[in-house]
Formats: C-alpha cells, structure tokens, sequence
C-alpha cells in the first residue's frame, strides 16, 4: 500500500499527517479521511511525481497541481548553465570513447579487446612471439576469457592493427566532438554534440 502524502498551506510535502497535528489531536487511521477530513486539518493529499532528469538537466522550482485531488507535486525540470554542461558533455565523450575502445575488434570468432591494459599484452605477445621463432600460440584466451588452441601470431597481428585503425578513428571522432561542443551556443546543441552512434 501506498504511504498517503500530504501537502501543507505553506508548500511542504509530509507523510506523517499526525506530526503536523496539535499535540493533543491524533489521527490513527488517516487513510480513511475524507478531502474534506484532511483540509480541516490544513493539508490536502497529494502525490509527488518526480520528472525524469537527464544529464545536462536540474530540477527547478516546485510546482503544485491543487485542481485535482490528490495534488500533484512536481519539479520543474530545466537545462543546467551551459558551462557545467560543456565540461559535463566533454567528459561523457571521453568516457564513450574509451567504452569503444574497449569493445575492440573480432576475428573469425576471437575477440581481441582494445584497452589500453589488453593493447599493450597483445603488443608483449607479438613481440615474444617474433623473439621466441614461433606462427602459433599452443593456447590463446580472448577478451571474452574464451580459449582457443594453436592460435596464429598473425590473427594477433591483424587484430593489432584494427585495434589501432579504429582507436584512431575513435580519437578522431572524439575531437570533432569536442569541437563541436566548444563552439555549441546552446544547451540542445552541446547534447547534439556529444552523442555517439
């Protein structure tokens, strides 16, 4: 069961209706009130809506629906100062950026992850590999801890070199993107800006 809500003259939103009561006055059963019950005692019911509220937004001022019974609680809901959103909007482009990074690339099954930590052990294992004389690894694990026997260095190589052709084109992607956002004159533009995909 839903805890009844309760509005007061002065705008403050209370779940206990017995603590904004006269000491000497309780009400055990407030659910059953009647509207009329519960204005005698200067409140009405009411139901807080809270708005949904996105990245580059705040909430704003408190608003109140008294036409309908219960009353509707809300929240403006309006765009932060464009210079908190630009720095906000930056920083979410880098972290996607990474986030893409991340995922890598796949090859005939194998996936090789493109992080920073797994791009350095695949260069350590071509480089290994070039000093040892060897073609195949006797056991490979992939970025998804999946394992794959007598894997060829060269499936290691070529995942090396997308890794690095789609990092740059990610780095890329990204800077355009910070661009944009830097010259944005508005809020709706700096959004605009720093979506990906």
């Amino acid at each position: 069961m839903r805890q009844q809500q309760y509005l007061t003259n002065d705008g403050e939103v209370i779940r206990d209706l017995n603590r904004h009561l006269p000491s000497n006055t309780t009400v055990i059963f407030p659910h059953v009130l009647t509207h009329e019950d519960v204005m005698t005692h200067g409140v009405v019911r009411c139901e807080v809506v809270h708005p949904k509220v996105e990245w580059w937004q705040t909430l704003g001022a408190k608003t109140v629906d008294g036409s309908v019974s219960p009353a509707i609680v809300s929240w403006e809901v309006i765009d932060r100062p464009i210079d908190e959103v630009k720095s906000e909007a930056i920083f979410r482009i880098s972290r996607r950026r990474f986030e893409l990074e991340d995922r890598g690339v796949t090859i005939d099954g194998v996936r090789y992850s493109g992080s920073r930590e797994n791009r350095q052990t695949l260069d350590e294992a071509v480089r290994a590999a070039a000093r040892l004389g060897i073609t195949h690894f006797v056991r490979w694990k992939d970025s998804d801890n999946n394992f794959h026997a007598n894997h060829p260095v060269s499936a290691v190589e070529a995942a090396i070199d997308l890794i690095v052709h789609e990092r740059s084109q990610l780095i890329n992607a990204e800077g355009e993107k910070v661009e944009a956002v830097m010259q944005a004159a508005s809020v709706a533009e700096v959004v605009d800006a720093a979506g990906w995909e």
